[in-house]
């Protein structure tokens, strides 16, 4: 969704934060949201646009209307869809299918 340079640090069951990666490197550290996983999606989805944008702005890259977008997250079937929608529509989305135990 974000491309190469957005990455996730490795996850256990169990985890309460998550690592958040630029260009390979260790950006930030986030604590995930109480409740459900829709809960957990969408400040996963917002936090990684306001790093995206961070990256972008620091480089001195203007980042279109990803700037705008709004998060969204919503079910498909058993699908889990993670969205940006901007004033004219989607702007990106990813689909996350569910985790086979």
């Amino acid at each position: 969704m974000f491309g190469p340079r957005l990455g996730f640090g490795a996850v256990k069951e169990g985890d309460r934060e998550i690592v958040l990666l630029w260009d390979g490197q260790v950006d930030s550290v986030v604590g995930l949201a109480e409740g459900g996983p829709e809960n957990v999606a969408w400040q996963l989805l917002s936090t990684a646009q306001d790093l995206w944008l961070r990256g972008l702005g620091e480089e001195g890259t203007h980042p279109g209307v990803w700037a705008t977008a709004s998060p969204e997250v919503s079910r498909d079937g058993l699908e889990w869809v993670l969205a940006l929608r901007g004033p004219g529509g989607e702007v990106a989305s990813a689909r996350v299918p569910p985790v086979e135990g």
